[in-house]
């Protein structure tokens, strides 16, 4: 699995599988020679595609840095168009000022006219559901990597991750994540895109390619021998040049939504010392220099527009469960700082079907997107390249001496742009948000 310093949607190996880019040079390794004395991933029309972490790695390449980079600014761009993310993400700490009175001089309760709970618009749409990220690590001595020559050609190159026994309350294998050694269940680290799942008899497998177990610090220090002019990479046959075999080289996290912390924190201004301080549900008082504050919750009122109720909690801890409590200062609080998950979801996830939360057609507007935006060559056979460049081609521009034509309204008013992966993100992003609820007053 490659890696970036981004945590985005879309992950750089199905980025690679969506352009037609060679896995093996592009996680930064190199051709491996078999036993038979064949080539596994041959070099066929390119000169050097060996894939550097960073651009100043190697002459004339992207770097996977800036392609990470490049896939950000893509995924933002669509949120912001559309007003969700592409795929799921978790958000944090989103601030926000709570719905006051129109009248500045008068303080509500938080009820509004029907008598429910006031309600929040979020910055983004597609809720999921209000909480936290959690992250519950599995004993590493039960995490265990294995490397198998499945096709019987001399090369391991199935790498197999079992857990075994995995606790018995989590039951949802698309939840388990696997993660490089040591780093926190940092999502920059976790090794995506596996290649199937299983969880049978409280065991979890997962199978991965051996390239997508390289040692990422290895990358680091890519590309080596870069003079020789043939992109020399990472040997895959070196044993210490992937993640090592056994026991406790890999962590394992179960992910889901936190019960215990809250997803809403209330802010109330300090009263004022030459005046009373009452604090209606609280047994805090009023601190100098800081806000009073109180554990709210986040429930959906419309999930497609990122609409939710917020409303005061405190922790029963008889129940182990979160209950109503009343204001602070006995008043609606000055602002609210919310945490959620929201964005558009496979519908095969939904069904069930499969572990990928992101749909393939957003994967695909989000890669078309992000190549347009590259500024370097593009390291990959004439085949990828091709369609690197028709993604990068503006098409706003008349062909020098070839036959002229005019440009349609849909890429002279493209708000992405006019190359090619902008207008492709365009035709296709402005079909959903030209849809019309059932129901919607128009």
């Amino acid at each position: 699995m490659t890696i970036s310093s981004f945590d985005n949607v879309l992950s750089l190996d199905r980025y690679a599988k969506i352009m037609g880019i060679d896995p093996v040079r592009f996680s930064g390794a190199s051709p491996v020679i078999l036993a038979s004395g064949s080539i596994l991933f041959p070099i066929y029309n390119d000169v050097n595609a060996t894939w550097p972490q960073y651009s100043y790695q190697s002459h004339d390449q992207v770097g996977r840095e800036d392609l990470g980079q490049a896939i950000w600014d893509a995924e933002q761009e669509i949120a912001n168009f559309l007003g969700y993310f592409p795929g799921p993400k978790w958000i944090a700490q989103e601030m926000h000022p709570y719905p006051r009175f129109y009248r500045s001089d008068m303080w509500g309760l938080g009820i509004d006219t029907p008598g429910r709970w006031k309600t929040i618009q979020l910055h983004y749409g597609k809720f999921i559901e209000g909480g936290r990220r959690r992250l519950t690590q599995l004993t590493p001595a039960n995490v265990v990597l294995a490397y198998t020559d499945v096709d019987v050609d001399g090369f391991a190159e199935t790498a197999t991750v079992t857990i075994n026994p995995v606790p018995a309350a989590m039951t949802d294998e698309c939840r388990i994540k696997i993660y490089y050694l040591g780093h926190d269940g940092d999502p920059q680290y976790q090794i995506v895109e596996p290649r199937r799942t299983t969880l049978a008899g409280g065991i979890y497998t997962a199978t991965f390619w051996r390239w997508q177990l390289i040692e990422h610090s290895i990358w680091e220090r890519l590309p080596i021998n870069e003079d020789t002019g043939g992109g020399v990479g990472i040997d895959l046959t070196v044993l210490t040049n992937c993640v090592p075999v056994g026991a406790a080289s890999l962590d394992a996290y179960y992910e889901d939504t936190s019960t215990t912390l809250s997803s809403v924190l209330f802010y109330w201004e300090i009263v004022p010392n030459s005046y009373s301080c009452p604090n209606c549900g609280s047994t805090g008082g009023c601190t100098s220099c800081q806000m009073d504050t109180l554990d709210g919750c986040a429930v959906v009122r419309d999930a497609d527009a990122g609409i939710v109720m917020v409303n005061p909690v405190m922790w029963d801890t008889t129940n182990s469960a979160w209950v109503s409590t009343d204001w602070l200062q006995c008043r609606e609080p000055e602002n609210a700082k919310i945490w959620y998950r929201a964005g558009q979801l496979n519908p095969g996830f939904l069904r069930g079907l499969s572990c990928d939360e992101l749909a393939p057609d957003m994967a695909k507007i989000i890669a078309y997107l992000a190549t347009a935006r590259l500024e370097r060559p593009f390291a990959a056979n004439n085949n990828a390249q091709a369609l690197c460049i028709a993604m990068q081609r503006d098409m706003a521009k008349n062909p020098s001496g070839g036959d002229n034509f005019f440009v349609p309204e849909e890429i002279g008013l493209n708000p992405f742009g006019t190359r090619g992966g902008e207008v492709y993100a365009y035709r296709h992003l402005k079909q959903l948000v030209q849809q019309i609820p059932k129901g919607a007053i128009v």
